[in-house]
């Protein structure tokens, strides 16, 4: 972790450093890494004791929500290399679509990857409030049932394992601009992950 950190200080400040050795890096980000780092920046700032721009406080509940994040991304690595929307297409404008980035009020975001094949699809809602969020209505593109394959408040992820139960059944009920929705139970400060009926 801090490789592009040390890059960017080496370059930045090249009378302080005579040599840089980066093991583990790469100097440029991917678009799914911007959106994981600010998912984790976003766990930190809503803890109540982040005011004005600084912590007042201890942050015990963004600490935990940032593990939570973090232990979904180390304990997610098989289940990334086998979804091809996360990776597939992480350079190309076609890899991600935003569902709604525009709630505000309820501190959630939800959005799709998409892989090269139109079966590789993959939802991404995530909460960034300590609140469970029941009948969390998101508009998805395709009907049919909808399998929670990834829940990051799960009790393995050291969670308290509020979610969907295994997924949800696609209503006709349009939003977002789409003909179907799912209707979501949204964990504490987590991400879930759902993948359409395969075959669509």
């Amino acid at each position: 972790m801090g490789g592009m950190q040390a890059y960017h200080w080496a370059a930045r400040c090249p009378d302080m450093v005579e040599r840089v050795a980066v093991v583990c890096g790469s100097a440029r980000c991917s678009p799914y890494n911007y959106v994981f780092l600010e998912g984790v920046k976003a766990a930190l700032t809503a803890d109540p004791a982040y005011q004005d721009g600084r912590f007042v406080a201890k942050p015990l509940i963004g600490l935990r929500a940032m593990g939570r994040v973090y232990a979904g991304w180390a304990m997610s690595h098989a289940f990334y290399r086998n979804e091809a929307a996360l990776y597939a297409q992480d350079y190309s404008r076609g890899g991600f679509e935003w569902v709604d980035c525009n709630d505000a009020q309820n501190s959630v975001v939800a959005f799709l990857r998409r892989g090269e094949q139109p079966a590789d699809l993959v939802l991404v809602v995530c909460n960034f409030t300590p609140v469970v969020r029941e009948n969390y209505r998101i508009g998805v593109p395709r009907g049919g049932f909808w399998r929670e394959c990834l829940n990051s408040d799960a009790p393995s992820y050291g969670g308290s394992g509020q979610g969907n139960f295994g997924g949800v059944e696609a209503s006709p009920l349009s939003a977002h601009g789409r003909e179907h929705s799912l209707s979501l139970r949204l964990p504490p400060l987590g991400v879930v992950m759902l993948k359409p009926p395969s075959g669509q």
